[in-house]
């Protein structure tokens, strides 16, 4: 059977304030990875992902009025479709409020539906009971409008039966987060020492960092296992078939910023003690003492790893006493 066609609506300020009631960063869900999810839950085909917000003014705060184009920017480059409004005035009450982007949204699901004919099922990501009549009239021609959104904010009114809906839980928005997985190796010897890879002035990237692990992130569809394979036949040109001493030692997650998403490095370790026919092809390896390493220009989370590895070794060694 052919999957109808779905193009989804994001009322972006609905959804940030009803999904705070679950998760703490809703600036840090994937949109697609959300759009998916929903498609897929209805067994329909994902067509196109729309997204609407209003804007700050400059002249209230530059800094959050350049980190929430910046956020908008970062949309347009998943090729998600991006509209705007200004927010507008009120005198009267000295603050500013989202008006236009229900008519907008409300508009655009006719227009794709009803008169481009470009979907069958608007997907439709609020909680908000003003868009009835337009999802009436979307009805009312044989077409479907599907609500989601978390149970916070999520109007009975929409609730009732007259259209399907999906109650989204935390379970379902923490899978969507925006998560980079990184595969490390990261090399020590049996002089207590921890091999790195020196990077300024050494790697094509642009890096503030004079050190750090060597590895990388996950390309589309791969595993850690296969990530990691793939990176250290990259950067030290071996076989990690040929490492018999690799073994996985933790999985870290962290808040980066910069990235507005999830990082998750997940480390291996192995014993290699000629660093000097390691044939590094990115960077340069650097041996140092695990208590030299907390001084280094390195990250933050690098040195919570380094000082984790560096206990643990110390146990292994002191128990085999």
């Amino acid at each position: 059977m052919e999957k109808r066609r779905a193009n989804v609506f994001i009322d972006g300020s609905n959804f940030y304030h009803n999904s705070k009631s679950l998760i703490d960063k809703p600036s840090k869900i994937d949109f697609k990875s959300l759009s998916k999810f929903i498609c897929d839950n209805f067994q329909l085909e994902l067509k196109e992902i729309r997204y609407y917000n209003a804007v700050p003014d400059i002249t209230d705060n530059e800094m959050i009025y350049y980190k929430h184009m910046e956020f908008l920017e970062g949309l347009r480059k998943q090729g998600i479709i991006v509209e705007e409004r200004k927010l507008k005035k009120i005198k009267e009450l000295n603050i500013k409020v989202e008006k236009g982007i229900d008519v907008m949204i409300a508009s655009e699901m006719i227009r794709k539906t009803l008169i481009e004919k470009k979907c069958e099922v608007c997907i439709l990501i609020s909680g908000d009971a003003d868009f009835i009549p337009a999802m009436q009239i979307i009805k009312e021609a044989r077409y479907e409008v599907i609500v989601c959104c978390p149970r916070y904010g999520f109007s009975n009114e929409l609730r009732q039966g007259k259209f399907r809906y999906l109650i989204l839980k935390k379970e379902d928005l923490e899978k969507c987060l925006k998560i980079k997985r990184v595969a490390l190796i990261v090399p020590c010897n049996n002089k207590f020492e921890v091999i790195l890879q020196r990077r300024k002035g050494f790697i094509d990237k642009s890096t503030d960092k004079d050190y750090g692990f060597f590895g990388g992130g996950l390309k589309e569809g791969e595993s850690v296992e296969q990530a990691l394979k793939r990176e250290v036949m990259e950067e030290l040109t071996i076989n990690v078939k040929d490492i018999k001493s690799l073994k996985f030692f933790k999985t870290y997650q962290y808040e980066s910023k910069e990235k507005n998403m999830i990082i998750e490095l997940n480390v291996f370790l192995c014993n290699i003690n000629d660093v000097e026919k390691m044939d590094v092809k990115e960077g340069k390896p650097a041996t140092f003492k695990f208590e030299e390493t907390f001084n280094l220009n390195i990250s933050e989370m690098d040195k919570k790893v380094l000082k984790e590895i560096y206990n643990y070794i110390k146990r292994a060694r002191s128990s085999c006493k």
